[in-house]
């Protein structure tokens, strides 16, 4: 496999308990938060590299965060990589993100 020249990892992972609803699905102008955050990185990977990867961890209400943003990205779907112990904090996710961007 050729490595990719430049990878994104986005983290949504987290339970968001401060925020009292999953920030990854907050509309910021109707579209829900991490809907923009994948196309700005997948935006500006497309602007630097022809051979790029984009990733996503999810943890903490995936399967809404998959059926409410992944599923309706206007964009190529990024790597998803679920992390089941995000619950211990973001350097169990940012090591599933990593890991996964390595294979």
């Amino acid at each position: 496999m050729t490595l990719p020249r430049l990878a994104g990892l986005v983290l949504a992972a987290g339970a968001s308990r401060r925020f009292g609803s999953p920030k990854q699905l907050a509309l910021i102008d109707g579209v829900p938060m991490l809907q923009r955050v994948l196309e700005t990185a997948h935006a500006a990977l497309t602007a630097n590299s022809q051979r790029h990867r984009l990733a996503v961890v999810l943890g903490a209400h995936a399967d809404a965060i998959y059926d409410g943003v992944i599923e309706k990205l206007s964009i190529p779907p990024p790597q998803i990589v679920f992390c089941d112990d995000w619950d211990r904090g973001i350097a169990h996710s940012l090591r599933s993100g990593i890991n996964a961007l390595q294979h």
